[in-house]
């Protein structure tokens, strides 16, 4: 597994298979998703005019260690 990419590999065609407040997770094949973490800042169920920089790869890193966790 592939722990944290700032930019993507590939070219994603398709629309996201489920969009977010902050992230959008895309679905690869039926065994594989990819979640793409963004610097969007969601409070109380709505998305800021503003973004916190690097926030995405922040997200990215966290998840990568509690999915290897686990």
């Amino acid at each position: 597994m592939q722990e944290h990419v700032s930019e993507p590999e590939r070219e994603l065609s398709s629309a996201p298979f489920k969009r977010g407040k902050v992230k959008d997770i895309y679905e690869l094949d039926s065994e594989e998703l990819l979640f793409v973490f963004t610097d969007r800042v969601s409070a109380y169920d709505i998305v800021l005019p503003s973004n916190i920089p690097r926030k995405g790869e922040v997200l990215c890193k966290l998840a990568a260690y509690w999915f290897n966790y686990l």
